[in-house]
């Protein structure tokens, strides 16, 4: 498994950045994006509970809530550390390359993913299992596809009435 370190540390912390700002990358890459992925034991922490926070919640998780999940560490080195990254977090929220960082990221979790799948499919081929092969690779190639195909009729209801009114 290849991990995000060889990007470098800036890069990871840009990747957390957008993960705690940007609800749209939250939701393409909550179901792929493994903490194991990072380098440090703060940012797999990170990673961690940000994602169980967005999987429990739908949303991006707050300061407050990091706040109070930074409280609950009892390893008081892993706690420094976690402060010093979520500083480096929320100081790279006006980075001018996050798009490139947000898509570099869902690359290289979607070729992970893959990569997963055809190692899976070895055993698969010896059992000769090829629907089950062809479903596990199709199902890697949709991971990380942009979610948001048009309006959500539910909660735009204003958007869809919008062009329908009468000057």
């Amino acid at each position: 498994m290849q991990k995000l370190s060889k990007y470098g540390y800036g890069f990871q912390i840009k990747v957390l950045t957008s993960l705690v700002t940007d609800v749209g990358f939250s939701s393409r890459i909550f179901d792929i994006l493994q903490p194991d992925y990072f380098e440090s034991d703060a940012l797999v922490w990170i990673t961690e509970v940000t994602l169980k926070y967005y999987q429990t919640y739908h949303t991006l998780i707050t300061m407050d809530a990091l706040s109070v999940e930074v409280e609950g560490i009892a390893d008081g080195d892993l706690k420094a550390d976690v402060v010093k990254s979520l500083r480096d977090i929320y100081q790279n929220v006006e980075s001018t390359d996050l798009q490139f960082v947000k898509e570099s990221t869902i690359e290289f979790c979607r070729n992970q993913e893959l990569q997963f799948a055809i190692m899976d499919s070895v055993d698969l081929i010896k059992t000769g299992k090829f629907e089950e092969i062809k479903k596990r690779i199709d199902d890697a190639l949709k991971k990380g596809e942009d979610t948001n195909v048009g309006l959500d009729y539910l909660t735009e209801i204003d958007e869809r009435y919008e062009g329908m009114a009468r000057a």
